[in-house]
């Protein structure tokens, strides 16, 4: 889903936590390339914008024993933090 998401990035690291108490924390290191436009000019020097993006959610069991177990998977939050710009 975030590959999809990033066509136009790069993604550099990948960290994944899942803590005991069925939190989910995703971090992707992310990098841009933009062309920044000025006034009266149609774009400036290419640059690179480096970042994080954070997405938290929840795993837990629902009802069920065995095959017949089941997780369900949502989604929090989603923070992007700017790393050079």
């Amino acid at each position: 889903m975030h590959r999809k998401a990033l066509t136009i990035a790069r993604i550099a690291k990948v960290t994944q936590i899942i803590r005991p108490d069925g939190e989910l924390v995703n971090e992707f290191r992310t990098i841009v390339g933009s062309v920044p436009f000025v006034s009266d000019y149609s774009g400036g020097l290419p640059v690179e914008i480096e970042g994080c993006i954070t997405s938290t959610g929840v795993c837990e069991e629902v009802d069920g024993e065995g095959e017949d177990r089941e997780l369900r998977i949502g989604m929090k939050s989603v923070k992007i933090r700017c790393e050079n710009g």
